[in-house]
């Protein structure tokens, strides 16, 4: 992997605004976002990454090592920073000068807006001083939400930090909460742009229609037979926050009452306590699929009746959820998943149950698992909710968002 690495889109002969991006490295859920900006005849769009972690393969922290096998660089032109083969990425973990180079980049780039995915590292703080002292702007896009608090001295550090930090700066929020938490810390709603997490609905749907006729086939391939009732699919990573044992147990209360299957799209340090739980308490058809790669996950959606995501903490939006809803399921999250105000709704099409509620969750999934009928109905308002959900609103308020910000700033 080169350290530096430029993908030129085509010179236009008008003008448009120069916008750069800095985040930590490429994320598959991103690409569609990027390569769309590429297109847009307004601006000029460069992505810079700190890592190129993803690109190479890296330890996942739920599947060992791999590579996600889709392309995360052609469409778009892409900059990595000097050490970006060596580094982790963007975040609180990166509290170090270890991207002065970001500041070079800068200055060559002359960016007219600096729109940054976060701020919490010397990086950040580095690209949004550089990028107003070469007198250009700076829009800060982070997705956090309220709904997890912190405790007394971090909550009086953001206090101060943040209505600092955001003062004067153009902000993009992805989901109701995220805008919430920029209102809590001083935004005003003129300098707050809507730029929602979305996923590529288009090849999801497709990918739907094209697996449809093989659901048998692809159940089969979990190990889940014929006759073992509808499967209740979640996919992530099995970590602490994520909870996967709260929802085993949530599995177990249901299926003593419901013949149903649960499959696990994920890997991580928990699994083999959840295995363990399965053998012990005899909890029957849990299907461990492991790390599913990009091309391999509609596989799961595809012959899944439900979808459920119960993490506990720091899910700020939960993008397996409106991925889910591509496949037309039926969505139970818990009250801590970023877009649950957005995208699930009690009896329309699904259910938001308390984070620490096994019985609640067990109900909720009953309600699903013994009614075909309301599965069908919910399914189908997930697919009617998701398709108002799109990536061109997310395109349509970065832009918003830069010519406001570039305005302002001639």
């Amino acid at each position: 992997m080169r350290k530096h690495v430029l993908k030129p889109t085509q010179r236009r002969s008008e003008t448009p605004l120069r916008v750069g991006m800095l985040t930590g490295s490429p994320v598959p859920y991103k690409i569609q976002l990027y390569r769309a900006l590429a297109n847009e005849p307004e601006i000029e769009f460069t992505a810079i990454f700190a890592s190129s972690g993803n690109v190479r393969p890296i330890d996942l922290a739920f599947a060992g090592e791999h590579a996600w096998d889709v392309d995360l660089l052609g469409g778009y032109r892409s900059i990595f920073l000097a050490r970006a083969d060596k580094s982790p990425g963007l975040g609180p973990s990166t509290w170090s000068v270890r991207d002065p180079d970001v500041v070079r980049v800068l200055a060559r780039e002359r960016f007219d807006v600096l729109w940054m995915e976060g701020y919490n590292s010397v990086c950040y703080m580095l690209a949004a001083a550089t990028q107003s002292m070469l007198g250009g702007r700076v829009i800060i896009r982070d997705d956090q939400t309220l709904l997890h608090p912190r405790s007394l001295p971090v909550t009086f550090v953001k206090e101060v930090a943040l209505r600092r930090l955001f003062r004067n700066r153009h902000v993009l929020y992805a989901s109701s909460e995220n805008r919430r938490w920029f209102e809590h810390y001083g935004v005003p709603p003129e300098r707050l742009f809507a730029a929602p997490h979305t996923v590529d609905n288009e090849c999801l749907q497709s990918e739907a229609a094209r697996l449809r006729p093989q659901r048998a086939a692809l159940r089969e391939r979990f190990g889940i037979g014929a006759h073992d009732g509808p499967v209740v699919l979640t996919a992530s990573r099995l970590v602490e926050k994520k909870q996967p044992l709260f929802l085993l147990e949530a599995f177990r209360r249901l299926r003593r009452r419901q013949r149903c299957a649960l499959l696990i799209a994920g890997s991580g340090p928990l699994e083999g306590e959840m295995r363990a739980v399965v053998d012990r308490d005899a909890i029957e058809d849990v299907h461990f699929a492991g790390f599913l790669n990009q091309s391999e996950l509609p596989q799961a959606y595809a012959c899944a009746d439900a979808f459920t995501l119960l993490s506990r903490e720091h899910e700020t939006f939960g993008l397996v959820v409106p991925e889910a809803m591509n496949f037309e399921l039926p969505i139970v999250v818990s009250d801590k998943v970023g877009c649950h105000p957005d995208l699930v709704s009690r009896d329309l099409n699904g259910y938001v149950v308390p984070a620490s509620d096994p019985d609640a969750a067990a109900a909720a999934l009953e309600r699903l698992v013994a009614d075909p009928a309301l599965r069908q109905r919910m399914g189908t308002a997930s697919l009617d909710r998701v398709g108002e959900w799109t990536p061109r609103r997310t395109v349509q308020g970065i832009l918003a968002a830069v010519k406001d910000a570039a305005s302002q700033g001639r």
